[in-house]
């Protein structure tokens, strides 16, 4: 008996969009947008994206890798301890305060290769445990020193007014040397690493998302510059990019 190939299909067709990533050189590149919404925070949310860093920005005694900074209120990171190992850190500051710390992460993070980072977010759950979760290339990211937010506490990624830049912390003048791509935002779900990606033979490997974005979510892939692809019609400008920080040519693995 043979059974169909049900795996996702490869990008193989000419007329379908070429995704590509984006590139930012460390020194004055990011993506920024101005959020244009209603929103006064959110309860839910997924943060899904693959990055291959160059390098780790130096600060203090530790290094990051800033994936979002949202006006000053919402930080998003992956910090190397000094090669000790790496954290991600979710932070939200002003009236409300939110930060996970997990340590180590396993797999660690290697610089030059691309990896699956997953920020699932979902404060309306019971148990403090179950509403702040990270996952690398599919791996839930068990933590050791861990400060969950409250019982259904708002978060600020999609509020109206904010500025959302990746890849940066430009107030800072803190940017990334790095790589990203597929970069999937969901509002109002919170799911697991695999409505984005499956293990192909022992590669983890990138899937298209096929559920909804929610109203603010959107998706970035390269396919139109820095537009968003979901159908939101949440944009993004390069800031000091153009089309050449654009390239089809080092990819995630990826399927259709």
């Amino acid at each position: 008996m043979s059974f169909p190939n049900t795996s996702p299909a490869p990008y193989n067709s000419p007329n379908m969009p070429v995704p590509k990533a984006y590139t930012v050189n460390g020194v004055d590149e990011y993506m920024r947008r101005t959020l244009v919404t209603t929103a006064p925070g959110t309860i839910k949310f997924t943060y899904s994206l693959w990055i291959k860093p160059a390098a780790w920005l130096g600060a203090s005694n530790f290094l990051d890798l800033w994936i979002v900074h949202n006006a000053g209120y919402t930080t998003l990171i992956v910090s190397n301890l000094s090669g000790a190992g790496n954290e991600f850190y979710l932070v939200q500051a002003g009236a409300q305060t939110i930060e996970e710390t997990a340590t180590p992460i396993t797999p660690d993070i290697p610089l030059n290769a691309w990896t699956h980072l997953l920020v699932s977010f979902d404060s309306s759950q019971a148990a403090a445990v179950d509403r702040l979760k990270f996952y690398v290339n599919g791996g839930f990211v068990a933590d050791t020193a861990v400060d969950q937010p409250t019982l259904n506490q708002p978060h600020n990624l999609f509020t109206n007014g904010f500025l959302h830049d990746l890849f940066a912390d430009p107030g800072d003048s803190e940017f990334d040397s790095t790589k990203g791509a597929f970069i999937d935002v969901i509002d109002g779900l919170a799911l697991d690493p695999t409505s984005f990606a499956f293990n192909n033979g022992g590669t983890w490997t990138r899937k298209k998302y096929s559920g909804s974005y929610g109203t603010y979510g959107f998706c970035l892939d390269g396919s139109d510059g820095f537009n968003d692809i979901s159908g939101n019609a949440q944009h993004f400008t390069g800031i000091n990019m153009d089309a050449t920080n654009l390239s089809a040519a080092d990819m995630p693995p990826f399927t259709n």
